[in-house]
Order: C-alpha cells, then sequence, then structure tokens
C-alpha cells in the first residue's frame, strides 16, 4: 500500500524513548498506518503536529517540559486541528480530566504497560481512529419536542427545562452542577457529554464552564466574563482565553 492510499497520518508523542520507539516500530507493521514522526517533549511535540497535520495521534499524559494537557490547549489556543487521540497512560488520576476537558478528542485509552496482547490492543485503538476520521451526518437535535430532560440525584429525578437552564459548571473532584434560578442539580456525567444532549444556544467558555448565551445579559471584555441573571443578582462566570474569540462569534459581536 502506498503512502498515499495510508488512511491514517500517526504521530507517537511519548516521553520514554524506549516505549516509543516499540510503539512506533509496531505501529508500521499495519498496513493503514503512515508513521509521521515521533516525539518527546511538549515544545518538540507541538512543532510536529503543526508542520505535518496529522489526523490521528498517540499520546502520553506526562511529557518532557509539561504534559499532553498543556500541549492540546497550545494546539487549540493556536487554532491547530487537535486529531482524533489514543491517550497512552500509566496513571488513572489523570482520567477525569482528560474526559471533561478533551473528551471530544480522546477515542481510546491505551493502559500501560501494553505489550502483552498488543496485536489486539493496537487494532482496537486503529479501529477507533479509522471511525473517528469517518465522515458523518449532522446528527439530529436532541431537545426534541418537549425542550426538557430529567436529571437523578440520589433517590430524586429533577425536571430541567432548557430556557431554565442557566450555565453548567465542573467543581471540585469532577462533578458536574447544572444550574438554575432555582436549583442546583449534580449530574453524574461529563460536561463534554452534557453539551452534547443541549441545544446549540449552550457555549463552553471555559475547562469547567458552559453557558446558554440565551441568557448572558453582557459580556465584560477588560474582566473577561459573561454577566448571567441569578437569584436576583448579577453572576460573574470567567471566559478562557481560548474560548473568547468563539463565544464572541456565537453571540455576533466584535473583539
Amino acid at each position: 500500500m502506498n503512502s498515499i492510499d495510508r488512511p491514517l497520518r500517526c504521530v507517537v508523542i511519548e516521553d520514554e524513548e524506549p516505549i516509543r520507539h516499540w510503539l512506533c516500530e509496531r505501529l508500521t507493521e499495519f498496513e493503514e498506518v503512515e508513521l509521521l514522526g515521533q516525539e518527546g517533549s511538549v515544545s518538540a511535540a507541538y512543532r510536529l503536529i503543526v508542520k505535518t497535520r496529522p489526523n490521528a495521534l498517540f499520546l502520553d499524559i506526562k511529557l518532557i517540559g509539561g504534559d499532553a494537557f498543556q500541549l492540546l490547549q497550545q494546539l487549540k489556543d493556536n487554532q491547530v486541528p487537535i486529531p482524533p487521540i489514543i491517550m497512552t497512560t500509566a496513571f488513572d488520576e489523570y482520567a477525569p480530566e482528560t474526559i471533561n476537558h478533551w473528551g471530544a478528542y480522546v477515542k481510546r485509552y491505551l493502559q500501560k504497560p501494553f505489550v502483552e496482547n498488543w496485536e489486539t490492543k493496537l487494532r482496537d485503538a486503529l479501529n477507533a481512529l479509522l471511525a473517528a476520521n469517518e465522515p458523518i451526518s449532522p446528527p439530529a437535535s436532541p431537545v426534541g419536542k418537549n425542550g426538557f430532560f430529567f436529571v437523578k440525584e440520589g433517590a430524586s429525578l429533577h425536571r430541567i427545562n432548557f430556557e431554565d437552564l442557566l450555565w453548567i459548571e465542573v467543581a471540585g473532584g469532577g462533578a458536574v452542577y447544572l444550574i438554575t434560578d432555582r436549583i442546583q442539580v449534580k449530574w453524574d456525567i461529563t460536561l463534554l457529554k452534557i453539551l452534547e444532549q443541549l441545544p446549540s444556544s449552550f457555549s463552553q467558555i471555559s475547562r469547567d464552564l458552559a453557558v446558554n448565551r440565551d441568557k448572558i445579559i453582557r459580556v465584560d471584555k477588560d474582566d473577561r466574563g459573561a454577566i448571567l441573571p441569578w437569584q436576583g443578582k448579577e453572576k460573574f462566570l470567567g471566559i478562557g482565553d481560548s474560548f473568547y474569540r468563539d463565544l464572541l462569534q456565537a453571540l455576533n459581536v466584535g473583539k
């Protein structure tokens, strides 16, 4: 198979050189893979991704000079397309941040050590990357006719109307809360998964916050915040630098 026919153009980012070389060697045994390069540091990985524009990324969490999250944030901040990712790690404690902040990109975890049954593990990972690169039709709106959904919290079921929902917030330990003017409901689901269920009037404005744009009464450009009415007062919600431009575009206002 010629390189032009190989559907997966992969980059491997791993700080441990023996593991990195081993993984690269194994990947080249799959005919659908074109290996574009490998690096071990945040800075070198960023340059490689910018240069090669891969459509598949094998990414370790701990890197030389930082971590995977810093690399992904740098790509996002500079509007470099982030390809579908296979996360390679031995550290389970990073899972909540990965899921909440980068779950839209991470398609599979490859748990270290992965030498045993490596063919099966890599085949599953590559299948996930191939599926992620398949063109898909736009999904139907999840809102439906009713415009509300129910959230189970303990022994209670809370009805949440889309139009009443003000913002969603990720708190300590990865807990996600839905905020309306009258209640705050904890939901055991990631922020990204929640956004998939909401209408397009909701926007993520930071790693830990998403807002109902229809409820924004103004944007504080000096302090980079969205102001919403809440319980008779004004609530300030900080906007992350990498989300600011997208929010202004969604609101159809200038910088």
